[in-house]
C-alpha cells in the first residue's frame, strides 16, 4: 500500500522509536525486515544524516552506517508490517530500549535475542493490527519488568508463544496482563525459566477462554510460589497442556496439579 510521507524530525511525536547503542567506528545497523511483509516508511536514524525511505524487506538502505560509536535513536513512520529481530546477528545485542510504540500496520513483530534491552514503552497497547507477538522479548535476559497495559489495545493477538521465554530476570507478572486479548489460542512457552517470577497473578488467564495451547507454560519457573491456575478444570480443557508447570514444585497446589500439566 503506497502512502505519502513528509520528513519528520527527530522530535516529532506519533513515531515508532528504538534506542540502539553502538561501540566503533563505521559499525552498521540493518533494521529487521522480512519478506512477508509489506514496507513504506521513512527512517531518521538519529545521527543526522539524510532521511531514507524504505519500499522492500531487501531494500539496501534499511542497513545504516555509524562513523562514530554512541547512542542513537532510530525513528520511523509509515507502513511497515513485519519487524522481527532473531537470535543471529551482532544487531540484536545494539537494542537497549523501545520508546515508543506507534501502529506502523504491524502485524508480526519481535524484539526475539535482543540480550542488552532494558526498557520497553508501554504504549504497544495502541498496535491494533497486531496479530502474533510469538518470541516477543524471547531472549531478553537484561529485562527486569513488563509495562502494565501494555497489550490492552492489542485485542487482534491470537499467538503469544514464547513472547516472554528466557527473560530469566523479570521478577513479576503484571495484574490484568491479557485481560483484553481474548481472541488468543497459544500461549505455550510463554514464562519458560524466567526463573526470578514468584508468583502468577490470580484469574491471569480468565478471559483467555478460546485457548489450546499452554504446553511449557511455566516450565522451569521454579520459584513460583502460590496457586496455579486450575487451567485443567476448564471445559473443554485445553487439548495441548504437557510439561505447563515442569519443575514448579514449590507452587502450593502443586500436589493437585495433574501429571500430564507438570511432564511426570
Amino acid at each position: 500500500m503506497a502512502i505519502n510521507i513528509s520528513p519528520f524530525p527527530i522530535n516529532n511525536p506519533g513515531l515508532f522509536m528504538i534506542q540502539i547503542q553502538t561501540t566503533g567506528s563505521d559499525e552498521t545497523f540493518t533494521l529487521p525486515l522480512q519478506a512477508a511483509g509489506n514496507y513504506n516508511f521513512i527512517v531518521n536514524w538519529g545521527d543526522g544524516s539524510s532521511e531514507d525511505t524504505i519500499t522492500a524487506y531487501n531494500d539496501p538502505d534499511r542497513i545504516h552506517t555509524y562513523s562514530v560509536a554512541g547512542t542513537y535513536i532510530i525513528s520511523m513512520k509509515g507502513i511497515c508490517t513485519y519487524f522481527c529481530f532473531g537470535t543471529e546477528g551482532i544487531d540484536v545485542t545494539k537494542v537497549k530500549k523501545i520508546l515508543d510504540f506507534v501502529d506502523m500496520g504491524f502485524i508480526v513483530m519481535n524484539f526475539r535475542g535482543c540480550s542488552n534491552l532494558t526498557f520497553v514503552a508501554s504504549s504497544m497497547k495502541k498496535l491494533t493490527h497486531l496479530g502474533s507477538v510469538a518470541k516477543l522479548f524471547e531472549g531478553c535476559s537484561s529485562l527486569t519488568s513488563i509495562p502494565s497495559g501494555i497489550f490492552d489495545g492489542s485485542t487482534g493477538i491470537t499467538i503469544f508463544a514464547a513472547a516472554f521465554n528466557g527473560c530469566e530476570n523479570l521478577t513479576s507478572i503484571p495484574t490484568d496482563l491479557f485481560r483484553y486479548n481474548t481472541l488468543v489460542d497459544d500461549f505455550s512457552q510463554i514464562f519458560r525459566y524466567c526463573v526470578k517470577i514468584t508468583a502468577i497473578p490470580t484469574d491471569l488467564f480468565k478471559n483467555n477462554t478460546v485457548v489450546t495451547n499452554f504446553i511449557q507454560t511455566f516450565m522451569g519457573c521454579s520459584l513460583l510460589i502460590g496457586n496455579a491456575p486450575t487451567l485443567w478444570l476448564r471445559d473443554p480443557e485445553p487439548t495441548n497442556h504437557s510439561n505447563c508447570f515442569y519443575n514448579c514444585t514449590n507452587l502450593d497446589n502443586y500436589a493437585s496439579i495433574p501429571n500430564d500439566w507438570k511432564g511426570l
